[in-house]
């Protein structure tokens, strides 16, 4: 799901939504100051893989590949699961989840678990208590240390996995995290790609700063890196040799974004003839108030024929290439590109 899909997504989901006084209006949902999302990488660009989203204070949307489940957690009610008729869910039901004697007790459909309820051990001891689709965890809901039935993890979910906001405690109730979750890890701010971790590595809307080692993401699936989905990005760093199948780089209505540094030979094909000309092979740095200096080495965007750099007022600093000892450039970046240079004056009255 890209980002267009799941805003529309959400937009269908506020329409199910109980009213909040006044407050109910579709930007209520859309520019909620709380959402998660991780992202996969595809040659079309970045796909939400999963997150969440809170609004109204307690309404949970829990989003992944396979389903959209949305839950109020105060009224403890579920508003929305994709292909289940949640009005036909039965309240206060016992479900058996092994031969062992472990059950569910809570809401039901189809004999199955959906809904807000409770997991029980074979010793009837809870497991968790929360939202639950099947035998995943979703939305929100509390796991606990069974054996001392106290609150491992109290927070958001999402296919099974801690996703959001969450607090986890030890067995003392002392809290050990108070903080963001994706896939089941804490949320890291600053993001390394390297050889290593690359076809792994966690991409989410709150990483802040992002650095991919010199010889990394060299694949289709890096195609189109469309960047703008990470909304708190402050500062881009891409080594040398980088992102060689790569021919559109999109940076755009990045609020936080302040340094965007490329090495030589990055977005770069060797094998390309040099005086070929395609017009798929684009960059875009638009709309990002922050932005104060971009900076690419000699040989990086060599076969790119756009380079849409627009409305960055803060903008100080651009530098592509290298200059020889006779002060003339060796860059060789956007070679076949042609340029325009555009400003305005502000005149004092």
């Amino acid at each position: 799901m890209n980002r267009v899909g799941c805003s529309f997504l959400l937009r269908a989901i506020y329409s199910k939504l109980p009213t909040h006084g006044d407050a109910k209006t579709v930007e209520g949902v859309s520019s909620d100051p709380y959402s998660l999302f991780r992202y996969t990488m595809t040659p079309r660009g970045p796909q939400v893989a999963e997150g969440v989203v809170s609004c109204f204070d307690s309404i949970v949307v829990s989003v992944c590949k396979k389903e959209v489940v949305a839950a109020d957690r105060k009224t403890r009610a579920l508003l929305l699961a994709t292909g289940r008729r949640v009005e036909e869910v039965e309240h206060n039901q016992i479900v058996d989840l092994s031969d062992a004697g472990e059950r569910w007790e809570g809401d039901v459909l189809n004999d199955a678990p959906c809904g807000w309820g409770v997991v029980y051990d074979r010793n009837n001891r809870m497991e968790y208590e929360g939202f639950r689709i099947g035998d995943v965890n979703v939305c929100w809901g509390r796991k606990y240390y069974s054996d001392i039935e106290v609150v491992e993890y109290e927070g958001e979910w999402c296919a099974g996995q801690r996703c959001g906001r969450g607090v986890q405690c030890n067995r003392n109730n002392d809290v050990l995290v108070d903080g963001e979750w994706v896939e089941g890890e804490r949320v890291e701010a600053k993001v390394t790609i390297t050889p290593h971790n690359e076809k792994t590595v966690l991409l989410h809307n709150h990483i802040e700063e992002l650095e991919v080692k010199s010889g990394c993401c060299n694949d289709e699936k890096w195609a189109v890196l469309d960047l703008s989905c990470l909304t708190a990005l402050r500062k881009l760093t891409v080594g040398k040799e980088c992102f060689a199948y790569c021919r559109v780089l999109k940076l755009v209505a990045m609020a936080e974004l302040e340094s965007v540094t490329v090495g030589h030979n990055s977005f770069f094909q060797s094998s390309m003839d040099y005086y070929s000309k395609n017009p798929d092979y684009q960059l875009h740095i638009r709309d990002c108030p922050r932005l104060l200096e971009l900076c690419g080495g000699h040989h990086c965007f060599r076969h790119f024929m756009v380079c849409d750099i627009a409305n960055n007022p803060a903008l100080k600093k651009i530098s592509f290439g290298k200059w020889n000892m006779e002060g003339e450039s060796e860059g060789y970046n956007f070679w076949r590109a042609s340029l325009e240079l555009r400003s305005f004056i502000e005149q004092e009255e």
